[in-house]
């Protein structure tokens, strides 16, 4: 999410907010069309695929090398290494792992776009609405992710 926010995030927010000092979005809205529907809504699915996509290669590369450091170098038995992960392991784990990338993804796009579709005029103000989207991301973010893994512990609890 910190990811999507920092690199997606500010070039989103630069996008919108050179936009915004060029008045594009008025002339979009001059002209009849929704600058919402038009530039926020395949940002906010864009953000909110690669997230998602990003998250499952992080999974992946973390079994990849799990199993390499187990089976490999120490000599774990495959089964051994699977069985082990397995029982550590729920699949409603990766389903609210995937959920929450996408919401972060949601979120850090959501929160772009606003800051710099609503910026001061001039590039003192894009550069300012960089930086508020950033860091007003990575706490909508971090309070995101408490409340889901809440609901989440609640809904499913650990096995012990």
């Amino acid at each position: 999410a910190l990811l999507v926010s920092g690199v997606g995030g500010s070039a989103i927010t630069s996008d919108m907010g050179a936009r915004n000092i060029r008045d594009e979005l008025a002339a979009m809205e001059v002209m009849g069309i929704n600058p919402i529907h038009r530039l926020v809504t395949p940002r906010l699915w864009a953000a909110s695929t690669v997230s998602l996509l990003l998250c499952s290669m992080v999974i992946l590369a973390g079994v990849l090398g799990g199993y390499y450091f187990n089976v490999i170098q120490q000599g774990v038995s495959p089964g051994a290494f699977f069985d082990g992960a397995t029982t550590l392991l729920q699949f409603s784990d990766l389903g609210i792992t995937l959920f929450k990338a996408w919401i972060f993804g949601f979120i850090a796009a959501a929160v772009a776009c606003y800051m710099g579709m609503n910026c001061d005029y001039g590039p003192v103000g894009v550069g300012r609405a960089v930086n508020r989207a950033v860091v007003v991301t990575s706490i909508v973010v971090f309070t995101a992710n408490y409340v889901l893994t809440m609901i989440y512990q609640v809904l499913f609890p650990p096995r012990i």
